[in-house]
């Protein structure tokens, strides 16, 4: 051995080199006595090295590169020191230059930025996965086989979910200490964009497809009772409304589990019992959700959908329906940024796999998904004055095989009048998109609204005649039926405040049903959810919109003395006032009945607040009587007061 040499890499360590050579015969008899000197200096006690080991340490370094001739003639060197071959049979001058890129201060802040950015993007991307509360969470993809006890293949589960946390290296979370309102708010908005980043770059990148079958989520012991009721809170609400979840197929799925000890589940199973419980709890005035699932756990199965076609027919069917599920939790959780992210993963692969025409060999599935999907988007759209983004009904092709299909756990004609329910929102949207339409398309859609309230009243008595929650359902088809033509009076010249009031009359009904329970567990309807709670807060903006215009009219006319019956304007503004008194009284009862965990309890107290005054300003004197000094005066405190309220009901 030639050369040997210690370096110290900067941490502590010392790094040893031996470099073999020609010229091993000359150097023979040194060899005993490096290998002493190597013996000594591999010796844990030895600090550094010595003056003739970092000289030949530079050496054998530099020796790893051509001499500068040999590099500028392209000759290979023989990196002999202290003159190569070529060098000394030359008589030229050999010099060994260091030729290593050698990192700039500018390099390294650039790679630990780079670094940083990284971490914080995984840490928002994992921070639905990894903030559980259960401590063997997280979803397991794992296939149990059939000699299996629970016990062991929750074990086996928690072991592979601990490896692939392994593998993915994912950061710790850190504890985050908050004392402001502020600060409070910012980190809500942070896992509510957490869960966007994760859609969003989930659907940006390719990756593999999951079989989603053989992903398993583990769950406390429950009894039987509570599934039970869990899962009829699920069809009850949403089973009709959203029919992509065949009721028959999976009451057998759900008989075949056993719930008395903690197990594992399906995916589907979990967020679809997850999203009973939620209605189940509102309906009941319990608190079961915190005992058996988590908010975190649900949100994390979005890292495991597939957000690309597959080539496997039923993984795209199962694929959609987890979506779905997924959506309509969000809409039980009150949680609308999630439910936008996926609404808009759902419509691409729609149209991407082209379900608007039949191209399944299961068309009846492909019905349930697509028109689920359909009903989902419209809803929202409508709601939030935004243009569906779902193919338009005129161009769907499907042969409508879903009223063929008998069941006896669920009534296809209830499901066809939600789909021709839908269908008449989507004209609706058109129109209000439009910026309005003629007086004969609107009491055509009119008069296709009262057909559809008649029919889907008949199906409902016909399904629920021996149901204790019929005058709820019944109420349900009033509530949608007035909505729309609230809705539909936004794009019409003239406006009656009785839709107004009615929509309000049965919403109370709902609620005070719910007051009124007995002890026993209802699975009942509930309008605990973001799609009331838009419509409500729609509902408050229509009515203070309209009151303002109403009050400008009569303000301007005031100022030309043109004549006016103030009979009628009096009676429009006692109507007014009766409208916003309901609107007020159905805000306290929300907040003195319904629990502080509703998430939209701020905005209602808020709103409340705000609305007070307003029916204050409007009951303290007649607004004709006065001259048109105060009527301004007048215009301009509800302004301000619409302002605040309207900073409390924008949602969506």
């Amino acid at each position: 051995m030639d050369y040997y040499y210690r370096k110290p890499m900067g941490n502590g360590a010392v790094a040893s080199k031996f470099k073999l050579s020609g010229n091993l015969n000359k150097d023979k008899e040194g060899t005993s006595g490096s290998s002493e000197e190597i013996v000594s200096h591999s010796e844990p006690g030895a600090e550094r090295a010595s003056e003739d080991d970092r000289s030949e340490s530079v050496t054998s370094d530099i020796q790893a590169f051509n001499c500068d001739r040999c590099y500028r003639l392209k000759k290979k060197c023989s990196r002999n020191t202290p003159r190569c071959r070529n060098c000394e049979r030359s008589g030229a001058e050999c010099k060994y230059i260091d030729r290593r890129h050698k990192k700039t201060k500018r390099d390294d802040e650039q790679e630990k930025d780079e670094k940083s950015s990284d971490s914080s993007t995984n840490m928002s991307v994992f921070r639905a996965m990894n903030d559980t509360s259960h401590a063997s969470g997280g979803v397991i993809k794992q296939v149990p086989s059939e000699s299996s006890s629970p016990s062991e293949i929750a074990d086996n589960a928690a072991l592979s979910s601990s490896r692939s946390r392994r593998e993915n290296k994912r950061p710790p979370l850190k504890s985050l200490k908050v004392s402001t309102r502020k600060e409070i708010t910012s980190l809500l908005n942070k896992d509510e964009i957490s869960v966007a980043n994760i859609l969003t770059q989930n659907s940006m990148k390719q990756r593999t497809s999951n079989n989603l079958k053989d992903a398993f989520i583990n769950i406390p012991a429950m009894g039987y009772d509570h599934p039970r009721h869990f899962l009829e809170s699920y069809f009850q609400n949403y089973g009709t409304k959203y029919p992509f979840i065949e009721k028959d197929g999976y009451l057998q799925k759900f008989q075949s589990l056993k719930f008395d000890s903690e197990s594992i589940i399906n995916l589907d199973m979990y967020v679809l019992l997850s999203i009973g419980c939620l209605i189940f709890d509102n309906n009941n005035g319990t608190e079961l959700f915190s005992s058996y699932f988590n908010d975190n756990r649900v949100q994390s199965v979005v890292e495991n959908l597939n957000y690309i076609e597959m080539n496997n027919e039923e993984e795209n069917f199962e694929n959609l329906k987890l979506f779905l599920l997924v959506a309509v939790y969000a809409l039980s959780s009150f949680n609308e940024k999630l439910c936008w992210g996926v609404l808009e993963v759902m419509d691409r692969l729609v149209n991407r796999m082209r379900f608007y025409i039949p191209i399944t060999s299961d068309i009846v599935t492909q019905e349930r998904i697509f028109w689920s999907i359909f009903n989902l988007d419209i809803e929202l759209s409508l709601l939030a004055n935004r243009p569906s983004m779902i193919t338009p009904p005129e161009y769907v092709k499907l042969p409508f095989e879903i009223k063929k299909q008998g069941s006896d756990k669920e009534s296809i004609d209830i499901i066809i009048q939600e789909i021709a329910l839908h269908k008449l929102q989507h004209e609706i949207l058109h129109w209000k998109l439009k910026g309005g339409a003629e007086k004969e398309v609107l009491k055509r859609i009119s008069a296709d609204l009262e057909k559809w309230r008649v029919k889907t009243s008949r199906a409902i008595h016909e399904a629920c005649i021996h149901d204790t929650g019929l005058q709820n359902c019944t109420s349900i088809v009033n509530l949608n039926y007035y909505y729309l033509l609230i809705e539909l009076d936004q794009v019409s010249s003239s406006e009656s405040l009785q839709f107004t009031l009615q929509f309000l009359s049965n919403s109370f009904s709902l609620f005070i049903a719910k007051e009124d329970a007995s002890s026993k567990p209802q699975d009942r309807v509930s309008i605990c959810n973001l799609v009331w709670y838009v419509k409500f807060f729609n509902v408050i903006k229509f009515t203070l919109l309209s009151l303002k215009r109403t009050l400008i009219q009569l303000h301007e006319q005031c100022k030309a003395e043109e004549s006016q019956e103030s009979s009628l304007a009096s009676l429009k503004l006692s109507d007014f006032n009766s409208n916003l008194q309901l609107i007020l009284n159905l805000c306290r009862f929300i907040i003195q009945n319904n629990y502080r965990a509703n998430p939209f309890f701020a905005r209602i107290s808020g709103c409340s607040n705000d609305l007070s005054s307003l029916c204050s300003i409007l009951l303290s004197s007649d607004f004709l009587s006065k001259s048109p000094n105060q009527q301004a005066t007048t215009i301009k405190e509800v302004e301000l007061s619409e302002s605040r309220i309207l900073e409390y009901i924008t949602v969506i």
